[in-house]
């Protein structure tokens, strides 16, 4: 086998046996730079952290309440897209009128299994907003044809 055109004799000796030279490094134990001590490393992680620190207070400071804005609208769409979620999955609950008076913090404790589960896997995002709306007033806003869902309001 044909070492490479101009490649160093070391590897025209390897290219004959596929093996490395004699005195010569395995070809995985590439040099690489050897920190002098493990203190110097920490220091140099240090630094690094120290900018990265610096570089992001500097963001947050030029972009300001533009940031806080846009973090504010983008959490308002992620609780109306899971408000609307749990209400679709609620209104298609057979008999679902039967609880419309139920709150949906109440459904920690007492209700259907099925609505129980649904308010579970929701809870944490609409707790603190929707928790103490009965499931008729989230059905009514966000259900299919409620008004956050663009349409004329359901009752249930």
């Amino acid at each position: 086998m044909e070492p490479a055109w101009g490649a160093p004799p070391e590897a025209a000796a390897r290219s004959a046996s596929g093996r490395p030279a004699p005195g010569e490094p395995a070809p995985n134990a590439a040099a690489t730079p050897v920190v002098a001590s493990v203190d110097a490393a920490e220091a140099a992680l240090a630094r690094a952290d120290e900018t990265i620190r610096k570089a992001g207070e500097a963001t947050a400071a030029n972009l300001g309440p533009a940031t806080r804005e846009a973090a504010s609208a983008v959490r308002e769409t992620t609780l109306n897209v899971a408000a609307q979620r749990l209400a679709r999955d609620l209104a298609e609950v057979p008999g679902i009128e039967r609880f419309g008076s139920l709150r949906l913090g109440q459904l920690d404790q007492t209700g259907p299994r099925p609505l129980r589960t649904m308010w579970r896997i929701a809870r944490d995002q609409l707790a603190e907003r929707y928790g103490q709306m009965t499931i008729g007033e989230i059905v009514d806003r966000f259900g299919p044809g409620g008004p956050g869902a663009g349409g004329p309001s359901a009752s249930a």
